[in-house]
C-alpha cells in the first residue's frame, strides 16, 4: 500500500508587504518595559557644551529612584526638592526623551518664564536631541518655514512637546496633555495672568488621561514654598547615609560638619580657604571625611510610606558628585553674615526652606563648646 504524498501550497508575500506589516505592528504594540534610567543609560548622549561628563550618560545612584518613579505602577506624581548641581534638568530631559522615543504622547514642560523655556530649548534640548540619535530621528528638523518644529514646540510621530512659561495662561490652558513637567515651581508666577495658580492650571490639562504623569521639581525658597508643600504631601524620601560605626541613617547637613580654614581680610572684605571638612555623626560622634561618607551605605529613607501615588524626594548638595564639601563650606562661610547670601545658600545647597528664625547662621560657637 502506497502513501499519497501531501501537496503544499505556498503563497509568496512581497518583502515590502512584510515590512509594512512589521511597521504597523510596531506602531500599535505597547511601549517596551523600560524605565527612564534604563532608557537614559542605553540611549542618552550628553553634548560637550554641557561641560560636565560629556558623552554617554551614566545614571547616579540618587537619580535612579527619581527617574524610575515616573514609570512605577500606580504613581501619578513625582516631586523632587533638590539642591543645585544635582543634575535636575538632566533627570527631566531623560523623562522627556524616554517618552518621545518609546511612548510618544502630548507633553508639556513649564518653566518660570517664557524666556526660561526658550533658553532650555536652545541650550539644553536642541543640543541633546542632536547628539542622541533615537531622538534626532524622531523630532522634525527645524526649518524657518516648517511650523512643525519651533523653539517652543517639538513635534514627533505620536505626540508633541510644548514649552511654556508659568506666566502665560494661554500656553497652560489650551492643551490636553499626558505628561506634565514643571521645573523650578518655587519661582513660578503667583498667577498665570488672571487664570490662577499655574501649577493647578497645568495639572488640570492632564485629567483626560488615565495614565497621566506629573513631575514637579525645584529648589525650595521660604515658608510659602510650593515644592515643600508638595513634598510633604508625598512619600517624603530623604537621601541618607549610614554611619559605619553606629549604623544609624542620617541626613547630611552643615549643622554636623567640622571644618578647618584660614580667613584673610583686606579692605573690610573677608575671604576663606577651607582645608579640611569632616562629618560628625550626631549619634555616636565619630568623624568621617567626604570620601569616607560617600563610600558608606546610602539610599532613600521613606518618612511617609502610606502615600503610594505621589513619590517625593529630597537631596541636598552634599550628595553632588560635582561639588566638593570644601566648596560648600567656603560658600557657607562667605554667606553666613549676609541675609540674602545665606538665603541662597540654604535654598540651593542645603535644599531647605529659609527661615531666619530657625536656620543656623553661625555654628562655630556651638561647635567650640562640644566635649569629646
Amino acid at each position: 500500500m502506497t502513501k499519497k504524498s501531501k501537496s503544499r501550497n505556498y503563497t509568496y508575500i512581497p518583502a515590502k508587504t512584510i515590512h509594512l506589516m512589521q511597521s504597523i505592528i510596531n506602531e500599535v504594540a505597547p511601549p517596551p518595559l523600560m524605565t527612564v534610567s534604563e532608557w537614559a543609560d542605553e540611549y542618552r548622549q550628553i553634548p560637550a557644551e554641557y561641560g560636565a561628563d560629556p558623552g554617554k550618560w551614566v545614571s547616579k545612584n540618587y537619580q535612579i529612584p527619581i527617574m524610575d518613579a515616573f514609570t512605577s505602577k500606580g504613581v501619578t506624581k513625582v516631586v523632587a526638592m533638590l539642591g543645585a548641581q544635582l543634575g535636575k534638568s538632566e533627570i527631566l530631559f531623560n523623562l522627556l526623551g524616554r517618552y518621545i522615543h518609546l511612548d510618544p504622547c502630548p507633553m508639556l514642560m513649564v518653566q518660570p518664564t517664557v524666556e526660561d523655556s526658550k533658553d532650555f530649548s536652545k541650550e539644553r534640548l536642541t543640543p541633546t536631541v542632536d547628539k542622541t540619535p533615537v531622538l534626532a530621528s524622531r523630532i522634525h528638523e527645524q526649518k524657518s518655514r516648517n511650523g512643525d518644529n519651533t523653539i517652543l514646540k517639538k513635534l514627533f510621530p505620536g505626540g508633541y512637546l510644548a514649552l511654556v512659561g508659568s506666566n502665560a495662561p494661554s500656553g497652560l490652558a489650551k492643551r490636553s496633555i499626558r505628561v506634565l513637567v514643571c521645573d523650578e515651581v518655587d519661582r513660578f508666577a503667583p498667577s498665570a495672568g488672571t487664570e490662577g495658580d499655574p501649577v493647578n492650571l497645568a495639572e488640570k490639562r492632564t485629567s483626560n488621561f488615565w495614565n497621566r504623569i506629573i513631575g514637579l521639581f525645584s529648589t525650595p525658597t521660604d515658608a510659602t514654598s510650593r515644592i515643600m508643600r508638595e513634598y510633604m504631601l508625598g512619600s517624603q524620601e530623604e537621601w541618607r547615609y549610614q554611619c559605619p560605626n553606629c549604623g544609624e541613617w542620617h541626613w547630611i547637613t552643615i549643622d554636623d560638619m567640622k571644618f578647618e580654614y584660614d580667613v584673610y581680610e583686606k579692605d573690610g572684605q573677608k575671604s576663606y580657604e577651607v582645608h579640611d571638612v569632616w562629618w560628625i555623626c550626631p549619634d555616636c560622634g565619630f568623624s568621617y571625611t567626604e570620601a569616607e561618607v560617600k563610600a558608606c551605605k546610602q539610599g532613600y529613607v521613606c518618612l511617609n510610606p502610606g502615600v503610594k501615588t505621589v513619590r517625593s524626594f529630597h537631596v541636598n548638595a552634599f550628595t553632588s558628585p560635582w561639588v566638593h564639601w570644601t566648596e560648600i563650606v567656603k560658600e557657607y562661610l562667605e554667606a553666613k553674615d549676609d541675609e540674602e547670601s545665606m538665603k541662597t545658600f540654604v535654598n540651593t545647597r542645603l535644599a531647605q526652606i529659609y527661615n531666619p528664625d530657625v536656620n543656623i547662621k553661625d555654628i562655630e560657637p556651638l561647635l567650640a563648646r562640644r566635649e569629646p
